[in-house]
């Protein structure tokens, strides 16, 4: 007995040491001394620093606008538009004013109706062009010559503007008159009450790639807008005031700082292929699954890769991450705005799904591990060899479900204020939604893949004894431990004869086993 106990637990520390040092390389190795995640730079860019300060310009004064004021910074760095919906007074044209202000840009807003035409919008025909025979507007002032444009109830405008809009948000270009010229066109946002249900609109609707329902303030945060409305500067800030002739003010950001956010975000951010297959997996569950149907168009899908790259390199990584894809929930929604949950939830759900594996393979793992031990006994060979090939499977998937979660403890711990190099671009509530719903599916998992993988090793051990009694004797120990069944097979067990000789000695010597 003492020779089957000693061999276990050798069996046993020699699996334990090899886990332990398999978990070592992979938390060790991915984040040094745990002090920055793989692919974050260490210091705070300029580029970071001026977004910081703009984010803070943007919501200052306003309430639960904190992520609208990032998605809008987040398009202009990324050269895209902004939709949003929702009930009047929820600030939305004021943070379209202030998005230009950052910018120091030209405003351009104009409230739709079916009865705009297009003169208020593009500018008055010229009518010196006209003696000439020829048609041009005089854009100046108008939505041609802006670099920030707010278009409130864009669903509402005759199609003869929302043609128009197509090249002019898509390719930043107009036709004037026989001519196509270029606008200096940044980030157009445009506001609605409703959203577009008929075809004909789909296709302006898509030049938007970022979309954020904006509800108005909950109630438990009512107090702090009363609160703000009491002293009320930033109300009168909102509106814009022409400044002195010859007075100069540094932007925060300037179109050539977005300009080369792009550009170093496709030369320097790499897109890994997991997250490649997640966003592909994701555009095929949201048009198969989910009712009504979101359709991801060509288009879209490769703006929103460029986004989330951009995105990226804003936060101070060289690399797109889990955290980055949470914004997909600001992209991917088409009809209703609780889409946007669905597309969150499903994400978090894809995270966790290497646990979800797991805990699906537990049955199936244990039920070969008691094959394998009974085996061991008929056929020493084959069972070596198929406990060899399951140590392969479940190492690897020790190692996947471990790489995931150190991945996303060095996200989230880069994600904690001053801990990062760059810009936050989730709020603290979705953090805690990964956090919560991901973080202890997967730490259980890594505790089950550990076990499993313990099994199989101390097994791959016994089954190289090469005293077939004290291999019979380690295997049925292992079990009675393990909870797995012991085989019935002829004669007595080495086991069952060791633990009836210890026992028969205590009772001779009249006291318990030491």
């Amino acid at each position: 007995l003492f020779e089957i106990e000693s061999a276990v637990g050798d069996v046993e520390l020699e699996a334990l040491e090899y886990v332990s040092a398999l978990r070592g390389h992979i938390e060790g190795g991915g984040d040094p001394g745990g002090a920055s995640p793989p692919g974050c730079s260490t210091e705070l860019s300029p580029l970071a620093a001026r977004l910081l300060r703009a984010h803070f310009v943007l919501s200052r004064g306003l309430v639960e606008r904190s992520m609208e004021s990032k998605l809008l910074l987040l398009a202009a760095l990324s050269g895209e538009h902004v939709f949003f919906v929702g009930p009047p007074g929820t600030a939305k044209s004021m943070l379209a004013r202030r998005l230009a202000d950052v910018f120091e840009g030209v405003f351009f807003e104009q409230l739709l109706t079916r009865f705009t035409v297009p003169e208020e919008v593009f500018g008055p025909i010229s009518m010196r062009a006209l003696e000439a025979d020829e048609i041009s507007r005089k854009t100046a002032g108008f939505l041609p010559s802006a670099n920030v444009a707010f278009l409130d109830e864009l669903f509402k405008a005759n199609s003869s503007i929302l043609n128009a809009l197509l090249t002019l948000l898509n390719e930043r270009a107009f036709d004037n008159g026989s001519a196509r010229v270029r606008v200096p066109l940044w980030c157009a946002v445009a506001a609605s009450n409703e959203l577009p249900e008929s075809p004909d609109l789909q296709a302006v609707y898509d030049r938007f790639l970022i979309r954020r329902a904006v509800s108005p303030v909950s109630d438990e945060a009512a107090p702090r807008l009363l609160r703000a409305a009491l002293g009320a500067p930033f109300a009168r800030a909102a509106v814009q005031t022409p400044r002195p002739v010859g007075a100069q003010r540094t932007p925060l950001l300037t179109a050539e700082d977005a300009a080369g956010a792009r550009r170093e975000a496709t030369a320097r951010v790499t897109f890994p292929e997991r997250l490649l297959r997640i966003l592909a997996e994701l555009r095929h569950h949201l048009r198969t699954e989910v009712e009504p149907p979101v359709l991801i168009s060509d288009r879209r899908l490769a703006r929103t890769v460029r986004l989330l790259r951009v995105a990226a390199f804003a936060a101070g990584a060289t690399a797109v991450r889990e955290l980055d894809l949470l914004l997909l929930p600001h992209v991917l929604w088409d009809q209703e705005p609780m889409q946007a949950d669905a597309v969150r939830q499903w994400l978090l759900d894809r995270f966790a799904a290497v646990h979800s594996r797991f805990s699906l393979a537990d049955a199936r793992v244990r039920q070969e591990l008691s094959h394998r031990r009974l085996f061991i006994q008929a056929a020493l060979d084959s069972a070596a060899a198929d406990l060899s090939e399951l140590r392969f499977t479940l190492e690897n998937q020790l190692v996947e479900v471990l790489e995931a979660q150190t991945r996303l403890r060095s996200q989230l711990r880069n994600a904690k204020p001053g801990g990062g190099a760059g810009v936050l671009w989730l709020e603290p509530a979705e953090l805690a939604q990964l956090a919560n719903g991901v973080l202890p599916g997967l730490a259980a998992a890594a505790g089950q893949a550990e076990r499993q993988l313990q099994q199989v090793l101390e097994l791959l051990s016994i089954a190289g004894l090469q005293d077939e009694a004290l291999r019979r004797g380690c295997l049925e120990y292992l079990a009675l431990r393990n909870g797995l069944p012991i085989s019935e097979s002829d004669g007595a067990s080495p086991w069952a004869v060791a633990s009836a000789a210890r026992d028969a000695s205590a009772d001779v010597k009249g006291g318990a086993p030491e």
